[in-house]
């Protein structure tokens, strides 16, 4: 040791004996290591560098000289060197004696560092026997069992870092659960809770799935933690694991309970079985009332999870009506200026903007903000997020430049409060992305979410929702580019990442399935659309039900492409089932049941069928008459058929008829010089000429 090193240390052991942090300077005099380095003035002594250098300070009370570290955690690494000196030989109950005898500040903070110092030389035992005491020591482990995840060191290197990492996680996670207990659950618990608030969210992945192959739902508390880790493990097993889970019993504490049933809500919710999450939040609620009462921020915490299941579900009003009771319950037993009637002002707003209230959405967002602004002030995290969200109804609104506005007043606060690389900055990223791609800055668009891509990765890798969006988004905007093989590059990786998380019979994975359909259309590979429309028709039957908007217009729109390859028996198949699922939502006199009927009508006239077609374009007619009237474009398309039908069957005085309404029609609405109208004109003259 150097004699700075042995001042300091000696320093230490002093305070660990007297149980001071700060000690009268006389005291040293007489100590045979460092007395001689106390009285010394001389400048270099070890005793006034480490004054001069601030690492120790000397203070007056009551006319005495003291002395004592300047910095905290200074004092506290030194403590963990003597610590670690002294425990040498001996096991874990020295530590644990040590932690309860000695009344020391900061002899807790000793002990973490002296166990740090034990996993750098590769020895876990004594801190596997602290966290098997439990107990107060249980504090102490979080960092140092965090260490021990980190250095994988201890073993040998194998073909790769993350095979490394995964071998490594392996042998601490057996080492752990070799004898398990209860404490081995908490210590587990408290290491994901740091690791997820610290970001290391691919560790987190990894621990998960090493839980789930080595711990056993033996009680409440690892059934939770099995719970957890259902949304890592492989996609397939999910729901399996989770059926298993629920089927158990246990007779334990109430609170216990309401967390392992909300846990396997949010799981499900995850798998997009929103019936089964309903259910489950439903249950949560229930419990939750009981043991916390209706205005605990728990249960308010489970109104606000019970709702966006119904938003997901596609049930806006039973969302809302839901949101209105959370928010009924803050304003009943807190007052307006609560964080957690921010919260509820900013779910209904979110849910009201789902079916098209923007103003109430607003109204809502407002007051949201609003009262953040007064609890947090400007420069804080949830008031930039109360802007972004403000910022996506002004989008939804189409004040693209105002949206633009919040968002980086959002991004202003997110850059100065939580940095760069942060989840909220890259998504503000997005947000901006996305507004200046609806006003046609492109180059703005692109370089926004380039940023938002790079920080998603950063902070959460490639399997993250975030970065699935980003990808989604850069997608988009090379569709608006026309650089389709770009586009599809993007909207492939997004599917790709989607399919991993959330497995291909997922509402996420819709979408993509969607895109990519259109995208292969649009570039003529009919093939690969009509597999993807029909993933996207099984997925929105899975999650929704067969009876929705979304289900009838994926029929409709495979109809349309197998009509354009001239399968046109398929295409009535996809037409008629659209039809049926229009019928059922809004009767038969509704004007998509007109289009879908004339597109029958062109699939029958196509296959040959004369009367079939006529009598489908007939039932369009009436519809298309009752809602659109005489002089609607989409009636004269409609007379055009017609036309063609009797012009087939050589009745030319109703052809003419049929194409003079059509013609007129076109005229009146669209112009003489509208290829419609062209085209009309064209054929009463080639009908004249028969």
């Amino acid at each position: 040791m150097t004699d700075n090193h042995v001042l300091l240390y000696r320093l230490a052991e002093l305070m660990i004996e007297h149980e001071q942090h700060i000690l009268p300077v006389d005291l040293l005099f007489d100590d045979e290591q460092i007395g001689d380095f106390v009285k010394s003035i001389q400048i270099d002594s070890p005793y006034q560098q480490m004054l001069l250098e601030g690492v120790l300070t000397e203070s007056v009370r009551e006319e005495k000289l003291y002395v004592s570290f300047t910095v905290e955690g200074y004092f506290h690494f030194v403590l963990g060197e003597v610590i670690f000196t002294k425990a040498k030989g001996k096991n874990a109950e020295y530590l644990k004696e040590l932690s309860e005898k000695i009344q020391l500040n900061g002899i807790r903070e000793g002990i973490e560092n002296c166990l740090n110092k034990d996993i750098s030389i590769g020895d876990s035992s004594r801190l596997i026997e602290l966290i098997d005491h439990g107990g107060e020591m249980l504090n102490l482990i979080v960092k140092p069992l965090t260490n021990l995840f980190l250095n994988n060191k201890i073993i040998q290197k194998t073909k790769t870092k993350e095979e490394a990492i995964i071998d490594h996680v392996s042998f601490v996670i057996s080492e752990l659960f070799s004898n398990s207990t209860d404490n081995d659950i908490k210590a587990i618990n408290e290491i994901l809770k740091y690791l997820d608030k610290n970001e290391k969210n691919e560790l987190c992945a990894i621990i998960y799935k090493k839980v789930n192959e080595f711990v056993e739902p033996v009680n409440l508390k690892s059934a939770l933690l099995l719970t957890k880790s259902i949304g890592y493990i492989d996609i397939n097993e999910r729901e399996l694991k989770l059926d298993k889970l629920t089927n158990l019993n246990f007779a334990e504490l109430v609170e216990d309970n309401y967390r392992f049933v909300n846990e396997i809500a949010i799981q499900f919710y995850h798998l997009a079985n929103y019936d089964k999450a309903a259910d489950y939040f439903e249950k949560a609620l229930e419990i939750s009332l009981k043991v916390h009462g209706e205005s605990n921020p728990i249960t308010l915490d489970n109104y606000h999870y019970y709702g966006q299941v119904w938003q997901e579900k596609g049930e806006y009003l039973k969302a809302i009506e839901i949101f209105n009771k959370s928010l009924e319950v803050c304003l009943k037993n807190y007052d307006e200026l609560h964080s957690t009637t921010a919260t509820s002002h900013n779910n209904l707003g979110l849910a009201l903007h789902f079916i098209g209230e923007t103003d109430q959405a607003l109204d809502e967002l407002e007051k949201s903000l609003e009262i953040t602004l007064v609890l947090f002030g400007r420069s804080h995290s949830k008031t930039a997020i109360s802007y972004n969200n403000l910022g996506l109804i002004w989008k939804n609104k189409y004040d693209y430049r105002r949206a633009i506005d919040f968002f980086n007043m959002s991004l202003d606060i997110l850059l100065k409060v939580v940095g760069e690389i942060h989840t909220w900055t890259g998504r503000t990223y997005g947000n901006l992305g996305s507004a200046w791609r609806e006003i046609g800055e492109h180059k703005k668009a692109l370089d926004f979410m380039e940023k938002a891509l790079n920080i998603t990765l950063q902070v959460h890798g490639e399997l993250h929702r975030g970065t699935y969006i980003s990808y989604y988004n850069l997608g988009e905007v090379m569709v608006d580019l026309e650089d389709y093989e770009k586009a599809l590059e993007f909207h492939s990786k997004s599917l790709e990442i989607r399919i991993k998380i959330h497995g291909d019979l997922h509402t996420n994975t819709l979408n993509s399935y969607k895109k990519l359909a259109m995208l292969c259309n649009e570039v003529g590979d009919d093939d690969i659309s009509i597999l993807y429309y029909e993933k996207a028709i099984n997925i929105n039957t899975h999650t929704r039900g067969k009876v929705n908007s979304e289900t009838g217009n994926l029929y409709e729109k495979l109809g349309e492409i197998l009509h354009d390859k001239r399968e046109y028996k398929k295409a009535i198949e996809n037409y008629e089932n659209a039809l049926l699922i229009c019928f059922e939502l809004n009767g038969d006199t509704h004007i998509k049941a007109a289009t879908l009927l004339n597109n029958l009508g062109s699939a029958w006239y196509d296959l040959k069928n004369i009367e079939k077609s006529f009598d489908f374009y007939e039932k369009a007619l009436t519809i298309d008459l009752k809602v659109n009237g005489d002089n609607h474009p989409s009636t004269g398309i409609i007379y055009n058929n017609i036309g063609n039908i009797y012009r087939d069957k050589k009745d030319i005085t109703n052809a003419q008829y049929f194409y003079k309404k059509a013609h007129q029609i076109f005229l009146n609405a669209l112009g003489k010089d509208h290829e419609h109208t062209k085209l009309l004109l064209k054929k009463l003259k080639d009908i004249n000429d028969i």
